[in-house]
């Protein structure tokens, strides 16, 4: 499937006025082209009170015009035409601009099958022209055309990468609050600055639930800073003077003794002796304990964390108060847990205590994945590639790795399904496989692994009975996505070759094809 995006201009109205099929930029490139489908944005307004009065123009596409236009280009044509309209008001304005465009494109590519996409750069203002470029070598990679009534359209080769970080400068951030946060000295990452809405949020939750001593759960994917966000709620919690301690709660077959110190009996001697271990409960008083993967604690764990949590809820209940005891004795750290499962389907499975569970639920915080965060992606991959180029400082290359533009839109838009755990093993193998000094989009694409797939039965692809329960699309999207990940093995992630042992035209259609029906699993 072929499609031709494009804004509608006066000049592609007059040629309907003229009726010239290659009067207009469009026209000439439906009438020459080679498309199945066609996307025309217009902006013409009939607007009050503004009057063409210099007699020597042509009038002013009307309304009724444009639509006429798209309608006479329909009529002449047997590609599929679809109209759409913006409101500008600066048709010059590239913030605007770049917002109705992309949104056309989104409309459109969000309910057909894969496209090869060109962009008309003739019709419209300088500034549509620009962002049809910038589109084009960022998000939706695609062919970028001008008119010719000798040749018909004609590619225009933009000689250089762009980078996805240029489109954040031209759409200005509607955040009225704070605009950017630092997170820096964790596992992951040394230092990364986000302005992306969904990291914005997250600091600010964790601001939010220093304010008080309640536990706090923190739900995330595997490879998400679940423990970064848990410390950096101690950081802004009242129990920042104590200890931070964090537990794997999923390490010990006795993990209960290690959390809450239960008393053992020692035999020394022929003698009984009672004794006890010091808890990373008694550890983290005044301060915080954070529990990670909560889910995997046995039945006696949680039912005394549960007693544990109604404990300290009770702590200000001078009916309860046990004044023999010093203050310190009970100063109960404050509760963090995550998980990286759905704590409510283990609750429907009887894995998970019901009534802990809703203790532990009352405050939680979700932390987004990578493909939530927008170009939020760049700042830790740029954070993990300078501690890389620190740890190979020994090479004898001695060079400085940087990403080319073309790696930073692919890091970007790669949907990254292990997170930061999947996005720094790849670094590291780009930044490793090379000799020269930039890592480019193809080491970046031959440097992801993908995760081996579920042997289907031929069976389940050839032999399934008709009916309402057969989806065609579906069973389409499993053999294309079988095929892509073995074309890609057997090429060593080499998209030049791959695309040549399917058949395809060219490595980007391959690029495009492996994006939607392995990382988008063909949705």
């Amino acid at each position: 499937m072929s499609v031709l995006f494009s804004w509608l201009g006066a000049q592609d109205v007059k040629a309907y006025r003229n009726k010239d099929p290659m009067g207009g930029p469009v026209s000439s490139m439906i009438e020459r082209g080679n498309f199945t489908h066609a996307i025309i944005i217009s902006n013409w307004k009939d607007r009050a009170g503004v009057k063409n009065t210099d007699t020597s123009k042509e009038a002013l596409p009307t309304e009724k015009e444009c639509k006429d236009t798209v309608d006479w280009l329909q009529a002449r044509s047997k590609i599929k035409i679809g109209y759409v309209t913006a409101d500008l008001n600066d048709p010059t304005n590239l913030e605007s601009v770049y917002l109705e465009s992309i949104g056309a494109i989104k409309d459109f590519v969000s309910s057909e099958d894969e496209l090869d996409i060109s962009f008309n750069l003739s019709s419209g203002t300088w500034a549509m022209a620009v962002v049809w470029a910038i589109i084009s070598k960022t998000q939706y990679k695609g062919n970028c055309l001008s008119s010719s009534n000798e040749k018909g359209p004609i590619k225009n080769i933009i000689p250089f990468d762009m980078s996805a970080d240029l489109i954040s400068e031209i759409v200005k951030p509607r955040n009225p609050g704070l605009d950017s946060v630092i997170i820096e000295d964790n596992e992951f990452y040394n230092r990364a600055t986000f302005k992306g809405a969904a990291m914005l949020r997250i600091h600010e939750e964790a601001e939010l639930a220093g304010g008080h001593s309640y536990p706090v759960f923190i739900v995330g994917d595997i490879g998400t800073e679940k423990s970064v966000i848990a410390k950096l709620i101690h950081e802004k919690s009242y129990a920042k003077s104590g200890q931070f301690v964090r537990v794997f709660c999923g390490s010990s077959a006795n993990i209960e003794k290690m959390l809450f110190g239960l008393q053992e009996t020692d035999t020394l001697n022929g003698k009984t002796e009672d004794k006890f271990t010091k808890s990373f409960f008694e550890k983290a008083q005044g301060g915080t304990i954070y529990l990670e993967d909560v889910d995997t604690l046995n039945n006696v764990a949680q039912s005394l964390l549960l007693e544990n949590i109604e404990k300290s809820e009770n702590i200000l209940d001078f009916t309860k108060y046990d004044f023999s005891k010093s203050s310190e004795e009970q100063r109960f750290p404050r509760i963090v847990v995550s998980s990286k499962i759905d704590l409510l389907e283990a609750v429907r499975e009887k894995k998970f205590s019901e009534q802990l569970f809703y203790k532990l639920s009352a405050v939680s915080i979700k932390i987004p994945n990578l493909s939530e965060r927008e170009s939020d992606v760049l700042s830790i991959a740029n954070s993990m590639l300078d501690t890389i180029n620190i740890m190979r400082g020994s090479d004898i290359e001695n060079l400085t790795k940087r990403f080319s533009p073309s790696a930073e839109n692919y890091i970007n838009n790669h949907q990254w399904r292990g997170n930061l755990l999947e996005l720094e093993a790849t670094l590291k193998r780009a930044a490793l496989s090379t000799h020269r000094e930039t890592i480019t989009e193809e080491d970046m694409f031959r440097s992801t692994i993908t995760l081996p797939q579920k042997s289907q039965n031929i069976d389940e692809i050839l032999n399934q009975p008709l009916g309402d329960e057969l989806e065609l699309k579906d069973i389409m999207t499993k053999v294309a996505k079988h095929y892509l990940i073995r074309a890609r093995e057997q090429s060593g992630g080499n998209a030049s070759i791959a695309y040549k042992l399917l058949g395809l035209p060219n490595y980007q259609t391959f690029k495009n094809w492996y994006n939607k029906y392995v990382e988008k699993d063909g949705k």
